[in-house]
């Protein structure tokens, strides 16, 4: 009985070994596979309107054509409908040649010239995420505001520009584990049904654990530990066709979990969801922390865009109790952001003491 009980103690601690060094490959593939692209341009698009009656306008304007990190890109300008006639639509058409996720952020900026004077009308950023197919079109569109919007006594004294980053992640083929039904996997002494194929296409871990050839494929149960059962089928229940919503009350668990179970479209779906900062209560430091923790290059990125200048960068971020737990790297970012603000808040007083200046003057 010894000699048996140390040879099943021998072949777990093998199992543990393998299952660990999959699990180190896994990840040092998926950190390898994780590196993003970024690329950034500025582009202006004429404004669809003119002079003439209103019925007669012409209705849309579009830029040239141009391509960021491998991802062709058109910007379109469009009135609305006739009902709301000074509101303007802004929309984005990308062309991919390759499968690619790539996360959008686009600032528009109109620029008005009146009477000799400049005067410059900001938007928020308009974020999107879009999972592209190879030579497959898509796009995305925004409403600007009736306020940043309302240029009809501007005359033609009006032009938009706006700024356009992408950050692209190339898309692995993603395989199905050798398997045609469902497997049983056990959490916490308890036994529930998991569809392989379908599991397999979201977690590359779960993919590796159900095709490998060990003992738990040949008797079809699969024990799992380091994650609660509650847990497990909140993550099943948000990835299954049902597709349960990402809210405040699970995106950190599942984001949480898709780092466990290495599942990037997991973690996308819940950027996506932090990304849209007027459908929670989630602030700005809690975002970053998230993104510091698991490594959210985009949700970093799309928080310190949002925060166009020094003073909402301190109260929000700098100030806060949550900023001294933040990593060096993250601080790092974070100083980078402020001082690019600085900057350009420094050269805009610059350039209005001197217009004050010059109207004191004349």
């Amino acid at each position: 009985n010894s000699d048996s009980a140390d040879t099943d103690v021998r072949s777990l601690l093998e199992k543990v070994q393998r299952l660990e060094l999959e699990n180190k490959r896994l990840k040092e593939r998926s950190v390898q596979d994780d590196k993003v692209v970024t690329a950034q341009k500025t582009v202006k698009v004429d404004l669809p309107f003119s002079n003439i009656p209103h019925q007669a306008k012409q209705r849309i304007s579009q830029s040239q054509p141009f391509n960021l990190a491998g991802v062709d890109v058109v910007i379109y300008v469009e009135f609305g409908d006739q009902t709301r006639a000074e509101q303007i639509l802004i929309w984005c058409q990308l062309k991919s040649a390759k499968h690619c996720d790539v996360a959008v952020i686009m600032k528009p900026m109109i620029n008005f010239q009146n009477y000799g004077n400049s005067s410059v009308s900001g938007s928020n950023c308009f974020v999107d995420f879009l999972r592209l197919s190879e030579q497959s079109s898509r796009g995305f569109k925004h409403v600007l505001s009736e306020r940043q919007s309302s240029y009809r006594n501007y005359g033609n004294k009006a032009a938009m520009t706006v700024s356009v980053k992408i950050i692209q992640q190339a898309v692995e083929n993603l395989h199905a584990a050798d398997s045609n039904s469902n497997v049983t996997v056990m959490i916490e002494n308890k036994k529930i049904q998991v569809d392989a194929p379908y599991v397999s296409k979201w977690s590359d871990f779960l993919q590796a654990y159900f095709a490998s050839n060990m003992q738990e494929k040949s008797n079809g149960i699969y024990p799992i530990n380091d994650c609660s059962l509650a847990d497990f089928n909140e993550m099943l229940a948000v990835i299954y066709p049902s597709s349960k919503p990402i809210d405040e009350s699970n995106v950190e668990t599942m984001i949480d979990i898709a780092d466990r179970f290495l599942m990037p479209m997991l973690t996308r779906k819940c950027e996506l969801f932090l990304s849209q900062t007027s459908s929670h209560g989630i602030t700005e430091i809690q975002m970053l922390a998230m993104a510091d923790r698991f490594n959210l290059v985009r949700t970093r990125t799309i928080v310190l865009e949002r925060l166009g200048s020094t003073t909402l960068l301190r109260s929000k971020v700098i100030q806060t109790e949550g900023y001294a737990n933040l990593s060096k790297e993250m601080k790092r970012s974070v100083d980078a952001r402020y001082v690019q603000l600085d900057v350009k808040e420094r050269g805009q007083k610059g350039v209005n003491e001197y217009r004050e200046f010059d109207d004191e003057h004349w």
